[in-house]
């Protein structure tokens, strides 16, 4: 009895290191919310088990949104922001949407939302469009974690 509760001991261990979900899921789940130009990131140079996708959102006018998600151990960060060129003129910190969900065993921790939606009507009903399918996406992750919650 000593050695199975050492053994689950040392999964657990291992287990917490791993990702909750894996790189394919995120690509194929971007991909079926209706995000654009879905892609691996470069892995990390640090050797961790972290996943970066990118993805993008367009409308007819040209207009477009870079999303980033960020996935590590068990926490999970969705970013869209405007795909400018001019970083200096169009910070970050404008018309930006970020969303972050982190999994337990039992429960999942939802970070408020951070929208900060100026500028032009174009701009900000694509970030609304975003809101939109970052939530279908959250709730899809979500579906999936509590169909397999107690295997991880």
């Amino acid at each position: 009895m000593r050695s199975f509760n050492l053994l689950t001991l040392l999964n657990k261990k291992e287990n917490k290191d791993a990702n909750f979900f894996s790189e394919s899921f995120l690509l194929e789940t971007l991909k079926e919310v209706g995000f654009e130009d879905v892609e691996v990131f470069n892995p990390p140079a640090d050797g961790s088990n972290s996943i970066h996708l990118n993805a993008k959102l367009s409308d007819k006018n040209g207009n477009a949104l870079r999303i980033s998600v960020y996935h590590s151990k068990n926490w999970l960060k969705f970013e869209a922001y405007p795909d400018s060129e001019d970083s200096f003129k169009n910070p970050k910190s404008y018309n930006k949407l970020s969303m972050t969900k982190r999994f337990f065993d039992k429960y999942i921790e939802t970070v408020p939302c951070t929208t900060y939606y100026f500028g032009n009507r174009a701009t900000t009903d694509l970030l609304k469009k975003c809101k939109e399918m970052a939530n279908n996406f959250f709730d899809d992750i979500e579906n999936e974690f509590k169909k397999h919650c107690r295997k991880f």
